[in-house]
């Protein structure tokens, strides 16, 4: 599983920024020969630098033959707001935006939502397998879900601090989430803008914070109100599952941790950094 770098809100000033789109996801079993493999973790979009300023889209990630696209930025916080970049999923379309939508591009994520116009209300971003939610719809300014997976159980992605564990929709039972979108803004006290499942931030409400995306999701960051800066995109992951008949070398500057959970297995967890392991 390879999951890029979220993207981050842009910089609010008087007006609103939308959610940042979620890395892009890839989650596939490869057939690869003995040798030497570059894996790079993908960081999350960086925070604005000034007023207005735009937000940045989240880093690739890499493993072998697979690179996952960083996240989309928001839409830019001004009147009228801008789309939302394109990434591994799109950031959401800011204030004063209504009938525009970002595309992906990449087909390892999902549209930003539309922004509103006349209206502080902003559209979510994009996760890995829904589009940020619009402005104009009864889930208006929600992140995009992310995916679930199994490559890792509950109890070690709790125990890693990586993904997010959460239960949704009937199937009742918690699922390893990765690749929410963040979530938009909205002009009620009462209230949030959900960021996706799969560590999307929350989009921040009349006097409230957003939230950045979660750390090794690949998270979009939620969108800011006025005057509100600091938000980031969470960094994303590589995981490689293996028999454990297989040796695998790994090289300097790459953070990992491994789990040994599942029986006749090795899953080495990669959170940050790059360089290269070597098979057999």
């Amino acid at each position: 599983m390879v999951v890029a770098g979220g993207g981050s809100p842009a910089r609010s000033g008087s007006w609103y920024s939308s959610g940042g789109g979620a890395g892009g996801f890839i989650e596939q079993s490869l057939s690869l020969e003995s040798g030497e493999y570059t894996v790079t973790v993908g960081a999350g979009g960086a925070a604005g630098s000034g007023t207005y300023s735009s937000g940045n889209d989240g880093s690739d990630s890499v493993f072998a033959t697979l690179t996952a696209n960083g996240g989309g930025a928001s839409g830019s916080a001004g009147n009228p707001g801008g789309l939302g970049n394109t990434g591994g999923s799109a950031g959401g379309s800011g204030y004063n935006q209504g009938g525009e939508r970002a595309s992906d591009g990449t087909g390892q994520g999902c549209n930003g939502g539309r922004g509103y116009n006349g209206s502080a209300l902003t559209g979510g971003g994009g996760g890995a397998s829904e589009g940020g939610n619009d402005r104009d719809i009864s889930w208006h300014g929600v992140g995009g879900h992310g995916m679930p997976t199994r490559i890792v159980s509950t109890s070690t992605a709790t125990s890693k601090s990586v993904g997010e564990v959460a239960t949704y929709g009937p199937i009742g039972v918690n699922q390893v989430w990765f690749a929410g979108g963040g979530g938009g803004t909205i002009d009620s006290s009462s209230s949030v803008r959900q960021g996706g499942l799969g560590g999307g931030g929350n989009g921040s409400r009349s006097g409230g914070t957003p939230g950045s995306g979660v750390a090794n999701t690949g998270g979009g960051g939620g969108g800011c109100w006025t005057y509100q800066a600091g938000i980031t995109g969470g960094s994303g992951i590589v995981i490689i599952r293996l028999s454990t008949d297989v040796s695998l070398t790994v090289g300097a500057g790459l953070t990992y941790e491994t789990d040994t959970s599942e029986t006749n297995s090795i899953a080495y967890i990669f959170k940050a950094g790059t360089g290269t392991v070597t098979l057999g």
